[in-house]
């Protein structure tokens, strides 16, 4: 984009489960509900979201502190900790995930949220509950398929199991059924099919 003097750019995104965020180089230049300075020129820039977030709504998450995000490295695993994810396979990158809260981690209540469209749903499970003794992969959990995949946080590593849905509402399971360990708390990845 030519200019002479000051360029000034602004670009808002939304995406699918209504979080926007606005980007700018200089916020103070900017002015007006469109966030367009004056005497600016426009371009049109397009882009694609992601297969998997494509007018995907996903909503009446419960618990309702839980916070839907875009799965990358560096991101916030908990709501309740500073963990963050050191490695996420490709194929996962992009995904909404749900940050859960590791305090919930001794929980045998669940999660739930409705989507509108035909899902597959991922768990993230710590993989110290694999190498328990016994092992103790909860039974909601035994119904899924485990993919050979693993993300990873600074503090432990996890096991990714899926399951596909249809549209409409979807509860899994507690952490841990026996309430004998307290590893880590899942998290929880969405795409669409």
């Amino acid at each position: 984009l030519p200019c002479a003097g000051a360029c000034y750019f602004a670009a808002k995104a939304t995406n699918s489960v209504g979080v926007s965020s606005v980007f700018s180089n200089e916020a103070e230049k900017l002015m007006g509900p469109e966030l367009v300075p004056p005497d600016s020129e426009s371009i049109a820039v397009s882009w694609q979201e992601s297969p998997s977030a494509q007018d995907l709504i996903i909503s009446n998450t419960l618990p309702g502190n839980y916070e839907w995000s875009i799965l990358a490295v560096g991101e916030l695993v908990y709501i309740d900790r500073s963990y963050i994810f050191t490695s996420v396979p490709s194929e996962l990158v992009g995904l909404n995930y749900l940050r859960t809260a590791n305090n919930d981690k001794g929980s045998t209540g669940g999660v739930s949220f409705d989507v509108n469209k035909q899902v597959t749903v991922f768990v993230a499970y710590d993989v110290r509950f694999s190498t328990d003794s016994p092992p103790t992969i909860p039974a909601w959990l035994t119904l899924w398929t485990k993919i050979g995949m693993t993300v990873s946080s600074n503090d432990a590593s996890f096991n990714i199991y899926s399951k596909d849905f249809p549209a409409g509402n979807i509860s899994l399971g507690g952490n841990d059924d026996s309430g004998a360990y307290l590893h880590s708390m899942y998290s929880v990845m969405v795409s669409k099919l």
